[in-house]
């Protein structure tokens, strides 16, 4: 377990304060590894060494000043079981995607391999393999960032492999180097670093109350379990991820303030510790004190306490999301004309919701918790550009804005 200091030192630029983490670990050189930085206040300090000490208790410590002789030699295929088989008992679970693309890596030739002997371009001729398979730039790009994070921890005490990341983070900077050399235009690249913009799919009025009408059908089901209903209406409302739904805890509601805190909210660098305050807006203050006002009914009848570190909604995100699809396959198959519309869908519907609100974007990002503006500004083009061609269609029609979906 970590262990956090604050010192207060007298400099020559006034008072400072000095945060240490320290985890110890006979097979360091020194014995244990620590980590320092100094700041102008005690609160800063203790931010930086509590956030620091919770993310190196859950990754891990960087592996420099291990022992080599302690270390031993695996293929990669051995070392990704090995990876898997640990964060299968980890509280905090992997992600499906991340599961399924690594078990399949495993099983590829490059993972016949030993870590300690696999090179940069080994890495590329796997690359290339895939291309050739007819997988997708980004796809391939995700295996290499899965593969990388397994390599990393080659060296954590939890599995001592020989080997590092190196092999995979010089094969991607030299990609990126040909492409940008050689001005690779998208779709033709080894390696696509951002996905297609597949995220321009937006639900209609119609196809939502179609979904909703299906969604509910499905909830009525003798047999279901999951409030589709509730669940769909708090989504819109908040923005949140499917996955931030089903965990988001009672202790994270603040009644008094209307706002719910998401916990290691999704991050492009680092989820640990990334708690992010949203309000509830759009009625989703009402559907949490309805759902508490259930748990404590049901709780009265069965003479149990109330506990607030229960989820709000316990239900499997991936039950959830399997509910959606099959509504929406079911309506497809019934003729309607309906896109392919996702559940995560839902958070760029919400966002656009507000912004035909009148919100302005650093506003609509207190609730999406976007930090780069360039997502909800894509958001707000693709809803600008609807809003044209409807008021078109309205005014060569002699149609009021209402009559329009």
């Amino acid at each position: 377990m970590a262990t956090v200091n604050i010192e207060q030192r007298t400099t020559k630029k006034g008072i400072k304060f000095r945060a240490r983490v320290r985890i110890r670990d006979p097979l360091l050189e020194k014995g244990y590894y620590e980590e320092s930085n100094t700041f102008t206040t005690r609160a800063k300090a203790n931010h930086w060494a509590t956030n620091r000490a919770k993310f190196l208790e859950v990754e891990g410590i960087p592996t420099k000043g291990i022992k080599g002789s302690d270390l031993r030699e695996v293929t990669l295929a051995n070392l990704i079981q090995m990876y898997l088989q640990y964060w299968d008992l980890n509280e905090k679970k992997l992600q499906r995607s991340k599961i399924f693309a690594l078990s399949a890596i495993a099983k590829r030739d490059i993972s016949s391999n030993l870590v300690s002997q696999i090179t940069k371009d080994d890495v590329i001729d796997y690359a290339k393999m895939r291309k050739r398979d007819g997988v997708s730039g980004y796809t391939t790009y995700q295996d290499l960032i899965y593969m990388k994070s397994v390599l990393r921890a080659a060296r954590d005490k939890e599995f001592m492999v020989n080997g590092n990341a190196d092999c995979v983070i010089d094969a991607i900077d030299q990609i990126k180097t040909e492409i940008n050399k050689q001005k690779i235009p998208k779709g033709h690249r080894l390696l696509e670093f951002s996905a297609n913009e597949r995220s321009d799919i937006e639900p209609s009025e119609r196809e939502m109350e179609l979904l909703r009408k299906a969604l509910l059908v499905r909830e009525q089901h003798p047999s279901a379990k999951i409030p589709y209903l509730q669940i769909l209406d708090f989504a819109i409302a908040t923005c949140m991820r499917v996955s931030e739904i089903c965990r988001v805890k009672w202790k994270n509601f603040d009644e008094d303030a209307h706002t719910i805190v998401i916990e290691d909210r999704k991050h492009p660098t680092n989820k640990v510790g990334n708690n992010v305050t949203i309000p509830l807006i759009g009625g989703a203050y009402e559907i949490v004190l309805n759902r508490r006002d259930e748990k404590i009914r049901e709780l009265k009848e069965k003479n149990l306490p109330f506990d607030p570190t229960e989820a709000i909604f316990p239900f499997e995100s991936r039950s959830v999301t399997a509910g959606w699809q099959r509504c929406r396959k079911q309506l497809i198959d019934e003729g309607h004309s309906i896109k392919q519309i996702r559940f995560h869908d839902l958070r760029a519907y919400g966002a656009t919701l507000l912004l035909k609100k009148g919100w302005s974007l650093p506003k609509v990002s207190k609730v999406t918790g976007h930090r780069d503006m360039k997502v909800l500004n894509n958001i707000y083009n693709r809803y600008e550009v609807s809003v044209i061609a409807k008021e078109d269609f309205n005014e060569r029609h002699g149609l009021n804005k209402e009559s329009v979906d």
